[in-house]
């Protein structure tokens, strides 16, 4: 089932079936059309694992972000410019991953070390999206959810929370907060990308 109905796909050949850890290609290669990453098998080969879904879709145009929209679907998404994406987590090291992740994939990223400075952030710029931390110090994403939400020119922004929180009661949390989308780390880059893509369709 792909964006255009139900696709039919020829192999000439199974060989196996794999258990894989998808890792990234790398800033150097960044992403490419159709491929969710590579994987590293038993005797040390290196092998692409196809997005099939990305794969039967139309390559982007290089330096935008593509993504088919339709008239059912609500807010499109190709644009002249960007997506910007603000990006709260109080680590420098997944703040510098997911910027460059989203800046890979097209979006324009904008970084706070936490909830409070996310909020100065918001006061000056509205970006299309977030993706926010559930525990850091000062003001946590639980409670920037709720400020966004109580905020009538934010309440309709998406808010993908990603956290290494599993248990259910932070879920729980985190839905009645209004989180648009829930994510444990470790995740793949592939499923937080198509998590932003839902979420900005929806919104």
């Amino acid at each position: 089932h792909a964006d255009e109905g139900l696709v039919a796909v020829t192999v000439d050949q199974v060989v196996n079936s794999y258990d894989l850890v998808i890792k990234s290609t790398g800033r150097y290669v960044q992403h490419v059309h159709g491929v969710a990453g590579v994987s590293i098998l038993g005797d040390g080969s290196v092998v692409p694992v196809l997005n099939l879904p990305e794969l039967l879709r139309k390559p982007p145009v290089a330096g935008a972000l593509s993504v088919e929209s339709h008239a059912d679907e609500g807010r499109p998404l190709q644009q002249s410019s960007p997506l910007s994406v603000l990006i709260v987590d109080d680590s420098l090291s997944v703040r510098k991953s997911l910027s460059q992740l989203v800046a890979d994939a097209g979006y324009q990223p904008i970084a706070a070390r936490d909830g409070l400075e996310a909020v100065e952030l918001l006061a000056e710029h509205k970006p299309d999206i977030v993706l926010a931390d559930l525990e850091m110090p000062r003001m946590t994403g639980l409670e920037l959810t709720s400020h966004i939400r109580a905020d009538g020119n934010l309440a309709d922004l998406p808010v993908i929370m990603i956290t290494s929180r599993t248990m259910q009661k932070h879920r729980q949390q985190a839905e009645k907060a209004g989180v648009s989308d829930y994510m444990t780390k470790p995740f793949s880059e592939d499923d937080l990308l198509a998590a932003m893509e839902s979420a900005l369709r929806v919104h």
